[in-house]
């Protein structure tokens, strides 16, 4: 926590224009990945400033074979589960085609 309350991630936020969902959003503008997301098998994770959609970074997932994405207890998912049209959405990008796809 900074002297002003905010933690990390608040402050990386607090100069960028907020949509109106920065608040309901997993943020990756901190400075290290959020040990809620995790890879297995051989996949790995860190922050990247390419191809992002909120704030000024991403999330980056290295992955090959069977590697896992995996996000445990996203904030809002339990709340968003119990509305009508609730859910999480994601963006993924590769920068290269996959065979088949």
């Amino acid at each position: 926590m900074s002297d002003n309350g905010m933690n990390n991630q608040q402050l990386a936020l607090a100069d960028l224009e907020d949509d109106g969902t920065f608040g309901l959003a997993e943020s990756f503008e901190a400075s290290v990945v959020p040990a809620n997301w995790q890879a297995t098998e051989g996949g790995e994770l860190a922050l990247t400033g390419a191809h992002y959609k909120h704030g000024r970074q991403t999330l980056r997932w290295q992955w090959s074979g069977n590697a896992r994405l995996i996000a445990v207890e996203p904030p809002h998912l339990a709340e968003a589960g119990r509305a009508r049209n609730g859910g999480i959405r994601l963006w993924i990008y590769s920068e290269a085609l996959l065979p088949g796809k």
